[in-house]
C-alpha cells in the first residue's frame, strides 16, 4: 500500500495545521479554561469540494422561499496522521489562499489515505 499512498500524496498540493482544544487549569485563578494547542503543522493534504444535490441528496430549506445549496468539503491526507473529530484545521492552498475549518468530522481511514469531512469556520451571506 505504500506505493498507493505515495502516488496519492503527489496530489496533496496544500498544507494544513491541526489544532485541538484542551481543558487546562489557569494558574492565576485556579479555574479550568479551554485552550487551543497545535497538534500538527505543515501536513501535506488536498481539499475536495462538492455542491448541491450531488453533495447532500437534496437542498436544505432555510426559509419560506429561500434555499441554500450545501457544500461538502473533505480533506485528504496520509493515513498515519492522528486527527480526532472536532479539531480546528487551517489549510493553506497551493495558490497561497488560506481556508479555516472548525469541528472536523470523524476521519475515514483507509490503507492509502484518510478523508475528513470539514465545516467552514466562516459563513458568507
Amino acid at each position: 500500500m505504500v506505493s498507493r499512498t505515495k502516488t496519492l500524496s503527489k496530489l496533496w498540493t496544500d498544507r494544513c495545521d491541526v489544532y485541538v482544544s484542551e481543558q487546562v487549569e489557569d494558574l492565576s485563578t485556579g479555574r479550568i479554561i479551554e485552550q487551543e494547542r497545535r497538534l500538527h503543522q505543515e501536513i501535506p493534504c488536498r481539499l475536495s469540494f462538492r455542491r448541491g444535490i450531488e453533495a447532500m441528496g437534496m437542498l436544505r430549506d432555510i426559509g419560506d422561499a429561500a434555499m441554500e445549496a450545501v457544500q461538502v468539503v473533505r480533506l485528504f491526507l496520509a493515513p498515519d496522521i492522528d486527527i480526532s473529530a472536532g479539531c480546528r484545521i487551517v489549510v493553506r492552498r497551493g495558490d497561497g489562499s488560506e481556508l479555516r475549518f472548525r469541528r472536523s468530522g470523524v476521519p475515514a481511514v483507509f490503507e492509502s489515505h484518510q478523508e475528513i469531512r470539514m465545516e467552514r469556520e466562516e459563513r458568507f451571506v
